[in-house]
């Protein structure tokens, strides 16, 4: 028969403890089970466990925290509160962090925009006064080989410009020119003028009307510089739809634009404060 170290004729022999004293196996195994347990607070359980996780591989599967749950006797209705509330929680932060992400998108998109549109009402503000407002990319003065241009009028598709130059103190040998400039970059000079102080673009961008001022004549061109023509002086008598006389007014005529059936409409204000209109074809 084979006999431990510590056991002879099934005699157990005592454990050394220290401090001269001895006690047998079985002592040693029952002061261990009689031994107070240590107890743990919830708080301090779960930092354990956290631990726990953190020294195992960094994470911890739902299957051996319901395990770890049940050897701290919490039961798996509980632990499945507890998972589903960190769930929401969780979800609530994530919503919460994607919101203030758009908010701070958005908020880029609205200075952006912000800063767009007071450099347009800075552009705007600059046209001089009584000039036609539509389109702020038209500068209200030009340089060009035309001389020095004067912006009369513009829209989303052009702008209509004056150029004037003559000899030095020779008014009378003072011309100018009407300048169109597109928006998609063509340049077409128009005629020769006196002294053109007004100009009004059809909404159709086809059709530009002119008024002269020393001459008091009326002119009609297509924004492509072709077709010039008068169309009315001031001070001149013409029917009306009605069959009654009237007189083109003095100091711009011009009253505005309206389209019919394809035409571009000029409309002219008359002396006594009506006013005609003057159908322009849409060629």
């Amino acid at each position: 028969m084979v006999m431990s170290d510590r056991q002879e004729f099934g005699v157990e022999l005592p454990y050394n403890i220290g401090g001269g004293k001895t006690m047998t196996l079985e002592q040693s195994q029952t002061a261990e089970m009689t031994e107070p347990q240590a107890h743990y607070s919830p708080e301090e359980a779960g930092e354990i466990l956290r631990i726990a996780a953190h020294l195992q591989d960094n994470t911890i599967t739902a299957e051996q925290l319901r395990a770890i749950a049940r050897e701290a006797g919490v039961s798996d209705e509980n632990l499945g509160r507890a998972i589903q509330h960190y769930e929401q929680s969780r979800r609530a932060t994530a919503k919460q962090l994607r919101q203030r992400s758009a908010r701070r998108r958005w908020l880029k998109v609205a200075v952006g925009t912000a800063a767009a549109a007071l450099i347009a009402v800075a552009a705007y503000l600059a046209l001089p006064f009584g000039v036609s407002r539509y389109a702020a990319s038209f500068p209200p003065l030009i340089s060009s080989e035309h001389g020095l241009e004067t912006l009369l009028a513009s829209s989303p598709t052009c702008g209509v410009y004056k150029a004037r130059w003559g000899r030095e103190n020779t008014d009378d040998l003072v011309d100018e020119r009407v300048v169109i400039r597109r928006g998609e970059g063509h340049i077409f000079a128009v005629g020769m003028f006196k002294n053109v102080t007004n100009a009004s673009i059809a909404p159709s961008g086809k059709h530009v009307a002119l008024y002269d001022a020393d001459t008091g004549e009326l002119y009609v061109v297509n924004t492509f510089g072709e077709g010039l023509h008068q169309v009315a002086r001031s001070g001149d008598s013409i029917r009306l739809i009605d069959h009654s006389l009237g007189t083109i007014a003095a100091d711009n005529p011009i009253a505005g634009w309206l389209t019919s059936s394809g035409n571009d409409i000029l409309r002219v204000r008359l002396s006594d404060g009506r006013t005609t209109d003057i159908v322009v074809s849409a060629e």
